[in-house]
């Protein structure tokens, strides 16, 4: 694995981060990593075919769920001092799960109209009821096409604004690990500035795609919604209260 800031933390080459395939993680969220015997953390990028293909994908799919299915707890770790170090960890609190499905498992928020879809395989999604409304209306559900930024470790050159899809991931040499998301999941890539920096580039761009959501998960929420009553703010507020 490669420390740096656009590398995947399982195969070392680049991410071009879109909702859905390429994500990363922050140190903040504290998700510990027992499979990694130099780091206690797991923090970084990460595209989402290669946990599916990691070998201990199990074991992330587990500390992922103790971050995401738990309300703030505490966490002890064994510090660079060598002694053991209690820290709190704050949870997602999707703590109820309410189905389990051969492609995953689905946890519900108790205070939120929001749920998280862990795949078997090891990635997670993040569903609100807007996002779940969409799918079992038949629509594709397509991932946030907000501005993102992203640092090139080398000058594309002065055509990059020009650039397609396929011609950034070709400079970038990933397009094997995007050909899914290019042939069966209608990308929207837009370029909207850049600058050089360094011996690279810095690119703000947009890049959205459908999300690769199981039909199984959709069939299963076509049901749920049908006797699912919203929650209300107030109902936030109670859970708080308590």
């Amino acid at each position: 694995m490669f420390d740096k800031p656009h590398a995947c933390q399982f195969c070392g080459r680049y991410v071009l981060e879109v909702e859905g395939w390429a994500e990363s993680l922050q140190p903040y969220h504290r998700i510990l990593a027992p499979w990694d015997g130099d780091t206690t953390y797991f923090h970084g990028s990460y595209h989402l075919s290669c946990v599916r293909a990691f070998e201990l994908r199990d074991q992330f799919r587990t500390e992922l769920l103790n971050w995401v299915c738990r309300d703030d707890h505490l966490l002890t770790v064994r510090g660079d001092d060598g002694r053991l170090h209690d820290t709190v960890r704050t949870g997602l609190g999707f703590t109820e799960q309410i189905s389990a499905l051969s492609a995953g498992d689905i946890f519900e928020s108790p205070r939120f109209n929001r749920w998280v879809f862990a795949e078997t395989a090891g990635p997670i999604h993040f569903l609100s009821i807007d996002q779940v409304q969409t799918l079992c209306g038949g629509l594709p559900l397509r991932g946030d096409n907000g501005e993102r930024r992203t640092f090139l470790p080398n000058s594309p050159g002065d055509s990059i604004p020009q650039w397609s899809l396929v011609e950034l991931f070709d400079f970038l040499e990933v397009q094997d690990l995007y050909q899914n998301l290019l042939d069966s999941h209608a990308p929207e890539y837009r370029f909207r500035k850049g600058a050089a920096k360094g011996s690279g580039y810095v690119v703000g761009y947009s890049l959205s795609a459908a999300r690769p959501i199981p039909e199984e998960v959709t069939d299963f929420f076509r049901d749920y919604l049908r006797r699912y009553t919203p929650k209300q703010l107030a109902d936030a507020r109670t859970t708080d209260d308590r």
